[in-house]
């Protein structure tokens, strides 16, 4: 049986645009494996633009918290716990109303007089309820937001701004050297196998 690649030799195609479309396949044109055999290797891959706009929202972040007053932090802060806090108690809420409709139906799984050759169904539907009520209904992952220092939380926004922007500098430039790398292998395979 003919495989993704091989199915092209049965067609008679030459050795050279079968190489190429066997180079899908390896760490140049890796991200092409899954693209259509149709679609070409471009002559240069170009570096993702992602981590150029994560750090230039990053920078955006930096500027609103360093011009962000001691005032409107607390501001922001106090609408964010109201928020988080409505949320959590929502949650809690779902939580218990849930938990009482997987226990009034254990009740009545509990009582219920199974007929002769039943007693795997039953103890069957109390497991389903018994594992859901751990699962579903498990209150003890619910943190209640705390109140924070809005000082404290700006410095530290402030913080991970600066390390986003190092973050995505550090891993633009990887990209560009990656690029270059995949790119010079193309270029190697190409003129192996007479292309300019």
């Amino acid at each position: 049986m003919s495989t993704r690649y091989t199915s092209y030799v049965g067609e008679g195609i030459s050795f050279e645009k079968w190489a190429m479309l066997c180079a899908r396949n390896f760490g140049a044109c890796i991200e092409m494996r899954e693209e259509s055999m149709d679609k070409p290797i471009p002559q240069e891959f170009k570096p993702s633009d992602y981590h150029v706009k994560e750090r230039k929202d990053a920078e955006r972040e930096l500027e609103k918290y360093k011009k962000m007053s001691l005032k409107d932090a607390e501001k922001f802060l106090e609408k964010e716990y109201e928020k988080t806090l409505k949320e959590r108690q929502d949650t809690l809420k779902s939580y218990r109303e849930l938990r009482k409709k997987y226990e009034d139906m254990r009740m009545k799984v509990v009582s219920w007089h199974a007929p002769e050759n039943h007693d795997g169904l039953k103890k069957f539907m109390i497991q389903q309820l018994d594992e859901s009520i751990r699962f579903d209904c498990n209150e003890d992952y619910i943190e209640m937001p705390k109140k924070k220092n809005a000082k404290t939380w700006l410095n530290e926004k402030i913080l991970k701004c600066i390390k986003d922007i190092e973050y995505h500098e550090k891993e633009y430039e990887a990209e560009v050297s990656r690029i270059k790398s995949r790119n010079n292998w193309i270029r190697e395979l190409r003129k192996s196998l007479g292309e300019k």
